[in-house]
């Protein structure tokens, strides 16, 4: 598949002497077409759940991750997840939905298709193919045709983990973000100019 580059994109942010207080950060857009998931031996250790309101608020803010907001905001527009469980601790989960898809950047793609917001597995439990058992899972309950999601570029354990259960490169997207200062303290500090100006 011929990878497409998308155009730079620049978020909000500051700038110094006509030039951006950025970091640039490059994400891999992959898709599969055709899922192959082989059946692995279960060790036993973990067990897949399905997401319900319970486990999506215990993985919410695991890695950073906003589980719960993504729910909120796609619960009626076909979101889905499986939690990884080791006794009562999270150590691993994989959701997304069909609002997020990216499919709309393959103009050759036909039908719907899911994107895979987050994947996620604990530093103790890797090395065990459980991501892979987790996009197994999840196609075991969504069904679906397509699957895409987005991965930094430099993070190559995960690209040839999607690779070996077929995923493909399909576009290099580029973007700018401004991680020094928040917008909110810029607003801030104009509003306290506005009221010095104004005597208050």
């Amino acid at each position: 598949m011929k990878i497409i580059e998308i155009k730079k994109e620049i978020n909000w942010g500051f700038w110094l002497l006509g030039k951006p207080l950025l970091v640039k950060k490059k994400y891999f857009g992959m898709i599969s077409e055709n899922l192959s998931v082989e059946d692995e031996d279960d060790p036993g250790e973990v067990r897949f759940l399905p997401m319900d309101e319970d486990l999506i608020s215990k993985c919410d803010g695991i890695n950073g991750y906003k589980i719960k907001a993504l729910y909120n905001s796609d619960k009626d527009k076909g979101f889905s997840g499986i939690a990884m469980a080791d006794g009562e601790e999270i150590v691993g989960f994989i959701c997304g939905s069909h609002s997020l898809s990216y499919a709309w950047k393959y103009p050759d793609l036909k039908g719907d298709s899911f994107y895979i917001k987050y994947v996620f597995v604990d530093p103790n439990y890797r090395g065990k193919h459980y991501a892979r058992r987790l996009i197994r899972k999840l196609d075991e309950q969504c069904h679906e045709a397509v699957y895409t999601l987005m991965v930094r570029e430099d993070n190559t354990n995960a690209i040839r983990a999607y690779e070996k259960v077929g995923f493909e490169k399909a576009f290099l997207r580029k973007f700018f973000v401004f991680p020094l200062i928040h917008k909110s303290l810029f607003y801030s500090y104009k509003n306290y100019k506005k009221r010095q100006k104004s005597g208050l």
